[in-house]
């Protein structure tokens, strides 16, 4: 999903509240039925843009271990 610059400037970014306030870290924005997702070190850019039902897909199977490597 292709968002203009412009859109992106005027959503509402979250991230972690276990964040410090100058660590570097995810952030999320809801825009309309997606979210996009980007990097607080480069904050102009946006890294993946995912529809909201697919991220809360994608966060439960990284809570349930899906995409754990294995322990040595």
């Amino acid at each position: 999903m292709e968002n203009s610059r412009d859109e992106l400037t005027h959503v509402s970014w979250r991230k972690s509240s276990r964040s410090q306030e100058f660590e570097d870290c995810v952030r999320v924005a809801r825009i309309g039925n997606s979210c996009a997702i980007s990097d607080s070190k480069d904050p102009d850019q946006v890294m993946i843009t995912l529809a909201v039902k697919d991220l809360r897909h994608f966060i439960h199977s990284i809570c349930s271990g899906e995409h754990d490597l294995p322990l040595p």
